[in-house]
């Protein structure tokens, strides 16, 4: 008797238990449909390219492309994060739709698998098939990802790294500020932010010490247009960091369009009001804030236009606390930026010959490489 009665108890509790997870899990749903609704009043409105020097565009689910152009040469920079699963890659970015380059430049801000598995495809889809010109900027790791051959390479490396370059027309540099140290480069993906502070600045499920670094991009262009010389200062991150405020230089130079990763900036402290406060950028646009494992085909039908899909990676407070300092970007967005005029300083020159580290065989442009098996996301 008493055994049955024990048994019943524990049924009794067990069904309180399952009562309480299916509430929860009602509550959260209901604020996720309420964060999803915020976003949608948000969202930036779409335009069309223009003849401004400076377009960006964003694809699928958190890549974008900056498009560069002067009067002798065009330039894509390339922010890429794909959707994981085989064969869905490369038609979910939908590169037909982009005007193609003289010269590309990609760069992984970290190296998890689903921001490196597009490379072959990303040099096929926007490079100029007479080009050679494509450069793959990242960590070790990235550099051995499939299709890494197919550019040439820069690593990113330690608390900082800089590459400066030029083509006819485009003066660049790019400098690289690592996010937070190994295991801290970027928020956890999972928790409650409840317990974020000055001294915890990553809450939720800590990453493990294997995890990968990440990086943020801060990209400066001076372009020869036929207005004049041009100017224009990217700042660019793909996920969320407590740490990427205070490891920026006290000096920046005017930002002109910051690309803020808000995926899981409720795990972040102080994210990303300390990194707006330090940039003061012009514009800001909110990205990678898409559930990750969203597919959005519907966008990429004809004479549809993109919607917001999949469930937002962050919550309703979160949402809330952004509204009013910039709006969110998704796939088929397309928004012309006005350069600065160049201010002093010789006209952009032609680059010296020089030997590059390593320089890949001419090769046929790949229309996207064969897909591998995911890493686990951590």
């Amino acid at each position: 008797m008493k055994r049955r009665q024990m048994l019943q108890g524990l049924t009794g509790l067990g069904g309180l238990a399952c009562a309480g997870l299916w509430s929860s899990s009602v509550l959260a749903e209901s604020k996720n449909k309420q964060a999803r609704a915020q976003i949608q009043s948000a969202v930036c409105e779409a335009g069309q390219p223009s003849q401004t020097a400076f377009t960006l565009y964003t694809r699928g689910v958190g890549t974008n492309i900056l498009h560069i152009a002067s009067s002798q040469n065009s330039l894509a920079l390339v922010i890429p994060k794909g959707v994981r699963g085989k064969g869905r890659n490369m038609r979910l970015l939908d590169l037909d739709a982009l005007p193609e380059v003289d010269t590309l430049i990609v760069c992984p801000l970290h190296d998890h698998y689903d921001h490196t598995a597009n490379l072959g495809g990303l040099r096929g889809g926007l490079l100029n098939p007479g080009s050679n010109h494509a450069m793959l900027c990242g960590t070790k790791k990235v550099l051995r990802r499939k299709g890494a051959d197919l550019y040439y390479r820069h690593e990113i490396a330690g608390a900082q790294s800089k590459l400066e370059t030029s083509i006819p027309g485009i003066s660049i540099t790019l400098e690289f500020y690592r996010q937070g140290e190994r295991g801290e480069s970027h928020a956890p993906h999972w928790g409650a932010g409840k317990n974020c502070s000055v001294s915890n600045r990553h809450c939720g499920m800590r990453l493990p010490v294997r995890s990968v670094e990440a990086y943020a991009l801060l990209a400066h262009f001076r372009v020869e247009t036929a207005d004049g010389p041009q100017e224009f200062t990217l700042f660019a991150n793909d996920a969320a960091s407590g740490f990427v405020a205070g490891n920026l230089p006290d000096a920046l130079p005017v930002c002109d369009l910051a690309l803020v990763a808000v995926a899981d900036a409720h795990l972040a402290y102080g994210y990303p009001e300390e990194l707006l406060e330090k940039l003061a950028p012009a514009e800001v646009r909110w990205t990678d804030w898409e559930g990750y494992f969203w597919d959005p085909m519907h966008a990429l039908k004809t004479n549809e236009a993109p919607k917001t899909g999949g469930p937002a990676i962050m919550p309703l407070g979160a949402v809330e606390d952004l509204e009013g300092q910039g709006c969110f970007v998704r796939h088929g967005h397309v928004e012309s930026f006005a350069g600065r005029p160049a201010s002093g300083g010789a006209a952009v020159a032609e680059p010296e010959d020089a030997e590059p580290e390593a320089a890949p065989e001419d090769v046929e442009a790949e229309a996207a490489p064969e897909d591998v098996e995911a890493e686990p996301e951590t």
